[in-house]
């Protein structure tokens, strides 16, 4: 069975953020990093797992540059 597709605001719910900011990091001039998405009538919804993956790729980014040496 599919997952339920999400829109901009439930992700953004999801991620404590606006609904403008999960737009901007979505579609073709989707500033880094890139959340998929899935355009259907004009309106982009979002896969869960797509929206997992984004959480990852943000952790992954900001774990390497705060990085501490022993």
């Amino acid at each position: 069975m599919l997952d339920r597709l999400l829109n901009a605001r439930e992700v953004a719910e999801i991620l404590h953020v606006s609904p403008a900011t999960v737009l901007a990091h979505s579609g073709p001039k989707a500033v880094a990093p890139v959340l998929a998405c899935v355009k259907i009538g004009g309106r982009k919804l979002y896969r869960q797992p797509d929206v997992r993956q984004f959480i990852e790729d943000c952790l992954v980014r900001h774990a390497t540059k705060f990085r501490v040496s022993a």
